[in-house]
């Protein structure tokens, strides 16, 4: 009779341990299940790297992007040992190279990497560039100047034209970033000349366009600054080039008639 209990006993813990061990395979097997979905419902290629460096995993976005051509992608990815951000050109499907930033860190015994498709900034930003050319050629002897503005660096470029609608002599010390620019612009305009400025920086408005007056000027100066801004790879603005002209006289016309 004991004997009969003590069996009976190991068996209902038998059980008792098979069940909780089936559900707990159920658990995982449905976290994993919801983790391979979240995985897939990426639309940005991602991959997995295990400790030998080989590509062990990647997602449904990843196999879309390269198809016939992922185990060419994969072999190239192979190299990337260190937490890094490279700016490269990679084989698409239908053997279509394209500019593309993948960032890869190291984690755990091994990495993860997300690639960028970012072949269309990078031809706008080369359009653009060519536009400015263009744009500087045809505004030679004109009215306008031309201005350049390195968001990074805060310097600025002054064409020859721009530095003496500003009231520059060629031998005088014209300013060489946005902040001196700014400390000759009349008080009453700073506001709104800011706000078209950081408008557009910030990616809010298509180009810039804003009217000034200048506070070095012995009588009242009108200008207008236009601009456009090129995009790097953030896709953050990186540059702005545009024109400046002085407008004083159709200022002048204008209070006339008021």
């Amino acid at each position: 009779m004991i004997l009969n209990a003590i069996l009976a006993f190991f068996v209902f813990v038998l059980i008792l341990l098979y069940v909780a061990k089936s559900k707990q395979a159920n658990r995982l097997k449905n976290e994993l299940e919801n983790y391979k979905k979240v995985w897939n419902a990426i639309d940005i290629p991602i991959f997995i790297k295990d400790k030998n460096g080989n590509v062990s995993e990647s997602n449904k976005a990843f196999d879309i992007a390269f198809k016939d051509c992922k185990q060419k992608i994969i072999k190239e990815l192979s190299g990337y040992k260190a937490t890094s951000k490279n700016e490269v050109e990679l084989t698409y499907d239908n053997a279509i190279v394209k500019s593309s930033i993948i960032y890869y860190s190291n984690f755990l015994d091994g990495g993860v990497g997300v690639i960028f498709d970012i072949s269309e900034i990078v031809k706008s930003k080369k359009s653009l560039l060519k536009n400015y050319e263009a744009l500087k050629l045809s505004i030679q002897g004109s009215q306008d100047g031309y201005w350049e503005w390195d968001i990074k660096s805060n310097g600025i470029k002054l064409s020859k034209k721009a530095r003496e609608i500003l009231g520059y002599k060629e031998t005088e010390k014209s300013p060489t970033n946005m902040t001196e620019w700014m400390n000759i612009v009349e008080s009453y305009d700073m506001a709104k000349v800011n706000e078209a400025l950081a408008t557009h920086i910030n990616g809010n408005s298509k180009f810039i366009d804003v009217e000034h007056r200048l506070k070095i000027s012995t009588k009242p100066k009108w200008i207008s600054i236009r601009g456009e801004g090129i995009y790097g790879s953030n896709n953050e603005i990186i540059k702005v080039y545009g024109t400046i002209r002085d407008i004083t006289k159709q200022k002048e016309e204008l209070s006339k008639l008021k």
